[in-house]
């Protein structure tokens, strides 16, 4: 258990604050309890920022100095900022401008330093004749001694992409990237080794679709399937006739490196709308560096004598010969491998009377399968798969209605989660603690930090965020729905203590929150609301224990 001070005091930062030569010129509202910097304030303004597809990103360097990735949606093309000698925002494009050549370059952006470069993550899209053809996993890198940003093509998806994630495994020298393939209806998880500045050419829009060419080592793996299994075998046995699909989930927040026990982990949060549930997903690194080791990617055939074989009854729709869709029910067998495989490629099954028959499968996640449809009377009792492997997956329910989690790990490797839960009559910013237990279970406890049951909210969005000092103690700083005020929240003595911060009626779009160095200012990005525009907006909050 984390241990608590029992006093907490929120200070006054000054309007001028000097690092590395940088004059941060600040602003002061009201009691002196908020910091924007510069006194601006304002990075880039939009009409509309999409809410649920974070398209801006930001880290801090050493010195504290913040380096801000966001996407121009207006212009189709990657932007960056960080502060000038002079304390102003300095913008930059990244990828440039699309000029008629079909591509939109710099959503769903990430950024982060690679030793002491800045590295930024995004997603390029083909929109040739208005109908996006093609999907493109970007890495640019900016040079320490031109100034200027090169980039190179990751990786080519030909089916929509709509969420990228990305961040430094530091302890493998790898970047992993998560992103959603909406027509697989899967959670992609990816790692590559990271770019040189020497090996890349200066960003430039590409210039056309037939040229485009791969320049990277990533591999690739699935490692959720989104929906119930029995929507998305309906789905699957015969489209034309079951036409509902899963809902791609969302809303997915990585933590690329934290360590529990000397061990380095990768971390992920999912919302899965179709189920209405949010997961945390962990994988050990030095599983992803076997696997990334591994070259035999070919599949490989294994009979899964450890696997589970149950039986199933489902009910779906399929086209009769006078071409109607017609309601039957067909006996099928529900496979659970003994581990997880990437792909399927070929399923065979052993009879009661010996014989091995192949047959039609659907697979429902990485190590569950079904077939169908089944109509023989010898029941299964061995399967032969042919299949890639994969690694190791914990995978742990943090329950339903958390959409857009914020997350962090203390040096425990404890995870610290916050969110604004909407289940009527419920409305309230939680604030969620994930740990395992003696057992080496994972075991969750939630907390309601502000609002609670009953009543309707018009003000605020309820953007929430938290990241936790060295100590342990996390911090929670959130736009309150129900006064549309910033508002910072630190337990003191088992209760949590909510400050407002009297910033007036504005409200933060999925902030995201740092603490710096000294760990006496939490660091805020979000997109703010004023009026009808939508501003990106840095704000400092000073603070000590």
């Amino acid at each position: 258990m984390m241990k608590i001070r029992e006093k907490i005091v929120f200070i006054v930062v000054f309007s001028l604050i000097i690092s590395c030569g940088r004059a941060w010129r600040g602003e002061k509202f009201r009691e002196g309890e908020i910091l924007i910097i510069p006194s601006t304030a304002e990075i880039f303004s939009a009409p509309e920022m999409d809410i649920e597809i974070r398209q801006w990103d930001f880290t801090l360097d050493n010195s504290d100095i913040p380096h801000v990735s966001f996407y121009d949606s207006f212009q189709g093309a990657l932007s960056y900022s960080t502060l000038d000698i002079n304390g102003k925002w300095s913008n930059e494009s990244v990828d440039p401008i699309d000029k008629g050549k079909g591509v939109l370059a710099g959503s769903s952006p990430n950024i982060f330093f690679v030793n002491e470069n800045l590295h930024i993550v995004y997603l390029a899209t083909s929109i040739r004749d208005k109908v996006p053809k093609f999907y493109i996993i970007k890495e640019a890198v900016k040079d320490p001694l031109l100034g200027v940003w090169r980039c190179r093509i990751v990786k080519i998806w030909n089916s929509p992409i709509s969420v990228i994630r990305a961040g430094y495994m530091k302890d493998i020298n790898k970047i992993a990237v998560i992103f959603l393939d909406q027509e697989s209806k899967k959670l992609i998880f990816g790692a590559f080794s990271p770019a040189k500045n020497n090996e890349l050419e200066i960003c430039k829009t590409p210039e056309t679709e037939e040229n485009e060419i791969e320049n990277s080592d990533i591999k690739y793996t699935s490692i959720y399937h989104f929906g119930q299994e029995s929507l998305r075998l309906n789905y699957e046995i015969d489209k034309s006739c079951n036409t509902v699909s899963a809902r791609v989930g969302y809303s997915a927040e990585i933590i690329p490196t934290f360590t529990r026990n000397r061990e380095s982990l990768f971390g992920v949060s999912l919302y899965d709308p179709s189920i209405n549930q949010t997961f945390w997903i962990e994988i050990k690194q030095n599983s992803i560096l076997g696997w990334l080791n591994n070259q035999k990617d070919e599949i490989e055939t294994k009979r899964d004598d450890r696997g589970e074989i149950s039986f199933a009854q489902v009910g779906y729709k399929i086209r009769n010969p006078e071409n109607l869709c017609v309601t039957v029910d067909s006996i099928m067998y529900k496979f659970e491998l003994s581990k997880p495989a990437d792909s399927i490629a070929g399923v065979f099954y052993k009879r009661s009377d010996g014989k091995w028959i192949g047959t039609k499968f659907f697979q429902a996640s990485p190590d569950t399968f079904y077939t169908y449809p089944f109509t023989d009377p010898a029941y299964p009792v061995e399967v032969t798969i042919s299949y890639k492997p994969s690694f190791l997956i914990d995978e742990y329910s943090i329950g339903s209605g958390r959409t857009n989690l914020s997350v962090s790990a203390d040096k425990d490797g404890n995870i610290h989660i916050a969110d604004f839960i909407f289940i009527p009559p419920l409305m309230a910013v939680e604030y969620g603690f994930l740990t395992i237990d003696e057992s080496g279970k994972f075991a969750s406890r939630f907390e309601v930090l502000d609002g609670g049951g009953g009543g309707l909210f018009s003000q605020g969005t309820g953007g929430v965020a938290v990241s936790v000092r060295t100590d342990g103690i996390p911090i929670v700083a959130y736009f309150s729905p129900f006064t549309a005020d910033l508002k910072v929240a630190i337990p003191v003595r088992e209760t949590w203590i909510s400050v407002p911060k009297l910033t007036g009626p504005i409200s933060g779009i999925n902030p995201k929150m740092l603490l710096t160095r000294a760990q006496n200012i939490a660091v805020m990005l979000s997109p703010v609301i004023y009026g009808d525009r939508r501003v990106l907006t840095m704000i400092f909050i000073p603070l000590t224990l």
